[in-house]
């Protein structure tokens, strides 16, 4: 028999657990996703699905050992398998050079402004005014024809530690994602997204979509050379994000970085500033606590 709980005894139940088990400290989250997605295709909605994601993520450290993991199942049994396993590998795992401490809490944590819009949670039949909008726009600006996705999400993180710290946040995100044909050969793809309803613009990504589109009709060959190339804000988004996580630690640590014993070194152009924002106002997955229960803040990865 399964037992299911909710998010704040899973991340209270995570850390009794990993105490008893005989890790020095433990840490627990629990995301818990709501999230709608209506799926659009040559002009016409074909399919709307809902989800309802809860899943725990548990730290333990031990002796300058650490491990970590997600679970797929929320319920008490996989939850203590899981560490159970945690445990067993830590224990026979080589220690670290340094020891690893949790930061003491408690801590005060400061609502980030404009993360969360009420409405966005409630949309069912509005999803598909939103993308027929922007289906009829691509249209009136050259497009034959419309793909792509557009999704809504209400999100809740709860975090606990043995250290003291403990919280609770919540945000939402709606996104659209649009490609638009002006035949087979030339595509253009436009997207908007936002954690309020008055931050999105459906018009905006419909349109430029339709406008790459046109653009991408009739190509030619290019001559052969060395040229400069502008991406576009999808493309450097995606890139600047491969980027910041190889600032990780974890990914450091396990060799999957090349910023790895780089700090103070150049690793990009002068006019290049990267920031991880975890409190920007407005801001996608923004948040005010890490894995760890520690308050976000913002972070320059790569300055001059």
């Amino acid at each position: 028999m399964v037992s299911i709980m909710n998010p704040e005894h899973i991340v209270e139940e995570a850390v009794r657990l990993g105490l008893k088990l005989g890790a020095d400290e433990v840490a627990a989250t629990v995301t818990r996703e709501k999230q709608k997605m209506l799926r659009f295709s040559n002009n016409s909605i074909i399919v709307m699905q809902s989800w309802d994601h809860t899943v725990p993520a548990v730290y333990l450290t031990s002796k300058r050992r650490r491990a970590a993991a997600r679970v797929g199942d929320p319920g008490l049994d996989a939850l203590e398998d899981v560490m159970m396993t945690l445990k067993r590998s830590m224990d026979i795992s080589k220690p670290g050079e340094v020891e690893s401490t949790l930061p003491k809490g408690p801590f005060k944590y400061e609502a980030i402004p404009n993360i969360c819009d009420d409405r966005i949670p409630k949309m069912t039949s509005e999803l598909t005014d939103v993308a027929e909008e922007a289906i009829n726009v691509a249209l009136a600006e050259g497009a034959k024809r419309s793909s792509g996705t557009l999704i809504t999400g209400e999100w809740e993180r709860f975090v606990k530690t043995s250290a003291g710290a403990e919280g609770h946040d919540r945000g939402t995100s709606i996104e659209l994602s649009i490609r638009a044909f002006v035949d087979d050969d030339a595509s253009g793809m436009g997207v908007s997204c936002g954690t309020r309803l008055q931050d999105f613009d459906p018009r905006f990504a419909a349109k430029e979509a339709a406008k790459t589109a046109c653009q991408a009709k009739n190509p030619v060959f290019g001559d052969e050379g060395k040229f400069t190339v502008v991406f576009g804000p999808s493309i450097m988004a995606e890139f600047l994000n491969r980027v910041a996580s190889f600032a990780s630690a974890y990914n450091i640590d396990i060799g999957l970085s090349y910023l790895g014993g780089k700090v103070g070194q150049k690793v990009a152009s002068e006019k290049l500033t990267l920031l991880d924002d975890s409190r920007m106002p407005g801001g996608m997955n923004s948040c005010s606590f890490d894995d760890e229960g520690y308050r976000t803040m913002s972070t320059r990865i790569i300055e001059h």
